[in-house]
């Protein structure tokens, strides 16, 4: 029981983040206050998401391997989908765009740091 309450809130706010990324993919369709109380609401939850991320603790060590593993896959996750996005875009548009190349570097560089600080 102890765990199925942190389970619930996360599987809530993935939710609501999925529904407001869906809502905002095609912005044309919104109003302009529509859009902007849409993008101010995923910021807000995406926060939400974050502090909640950041503050899971595990308990023995088996809970803390859990965690290891599933923050490494989530990063190898969300690196391949940028890399997918730069490859995507420089076949067909015959260029990538900046900030998906800065966000890989970002994520790259963010974990070596991390890693090389954790380390000492």
């Amino acid at each position: 029981m102890k765990y199925l309450k942190p389970f619930t809130v996360e599987i809530v706010l993935i939710l609501i983040l999925a529904v407001l990324s869906l809502g905002v993919l095609d912005i044309f369709w919104m109003p302009m206050g529509m859009q902007i109380a849409a993008l101010s609401l995923l910021v807000v939850f995406f926060g939400a998401y974050a502090i909640y991320g950041l503050r899971e603790r595990g308990g023995d060590e088996r809970e803390i391997a859990l965690l290891h593993k599933s923050d490494r896959v989530a990063f190898f996750a969300g690196a391949t989908v940028l890399l997918i996005a730069i490859i995507y875009e420089s076949v067909v548009h015959h260029m990538s765009a900046p900030w998906v190349v800065f966000a890989l570097f970002a994520m790259v560089t963010a974990k070596a740091v991390a890693y090389m600080y954790h380390n000492r």
